[in-house]
């Protein structure tokens, strides 16, 4: 006799596939602008010439998917993937900084405001920096997206503590990247940077998980000011003075 089908169960497997893609597909999105801005700010603060930068930072992640799948027998996941390849070019964005190649390189990396007669180049230097430390605090924070999906998806409500996700705040919270985390009620995550950025700078990721009963997507809105973020279209965030 042919099983009758659970009609409830497949419509959650439906859902739960349609979510896994779309998350999947937001990450690929993320990955892709995490590893430019790395790039972008190596261009800036090196001699390296872009192309082999981006040469560079495709030859990483291909070593790293041959070693991870010599060493494991599987394939790689795109957080491996993405912690290669944010490591590695995060690692030579620091070198960089640390040889002093530019004057106000070291300014831009502990969010001390440049000087009033500041140069282009030093305002430039300082924004590259910056929005690479907000990718840095986007991975950061990627697991916390990921299982506030999960726990909408399970309960349809949004988490509103870190218990609730099995994790702990000190998971995310290191004081340089990120000082505080708070889960609002509208369905949004607030987080507070550490003291790699300016006193009382915030970001708000907020969720459409209220508004949608199935699938939803993040808007990142920030204080940090718009000349540090570039162009608001191909901003990282919103910049907002009022939140």
């Amino acid at each position: 006799m042919v099983d009758v089908y659970n009609k409830d169960a497949l419509l959650d497997e439906i859902t739960r596939r349609v979510i896994q893609l779309d998350s999947q597909r937001q990450f690929d999105e993320e990955l892709r602008k995490t590893v430019q801005a790395y790039i972008e700010a190596l261009d800036e603060i090196t001699s390296v010439a872009k192309p082999d930068i981006e040469a560079i930072a495709q030859q990483v992640i291909n070593e790293y998917q041959q070693n991870a799948k010599t060493a494991y027998g599987l394939s790689i996941t795109r957080n491996h993937i993405f912690a290669a390849g944010a490591v590695f070019l995060a690692l030579l964005l620091f070198m960089a900084i640390f040889t002093g190649k530019y004057f106000g390189l070291k300014e831009g990396l502990y969010g001390i405001a440049p000087a009033v007669n500041a140069n282009d180049s030093q305002v430039n230097n300082r924004a590259q920096l910056i929005r690479a430390k907000l990718v840095q605090a986007f991975n950061q924070t990627a697991p916390l997206k990921v299982a506030a999906l999960e726990h909408y998806q399970t309960t349809l409500k949004f988490p509103a503590t870190f218990d609730e996700l099995g994790y702990k705040s000190t998971d995310f919270e290191d004081g340089d990247l990120i000082e505080h985390i708070n889960f609002t009620s509208a369905g949004g995550i607030l987080i507070t940077l550490g003291k790699g950025f300016d006193a009382n700078t915030r970001l708000l990721l907020q969720s459409d998980a209220l508004e949608n009963k199935a699938v939803f997507r993040w808007k990142c809105t920030t204080n940090i000011p718009q000349l540090y973020l570039g162009a608001a279209s191909s901003a990282p965030c919103q910049f907002s003075e009022t939140f």
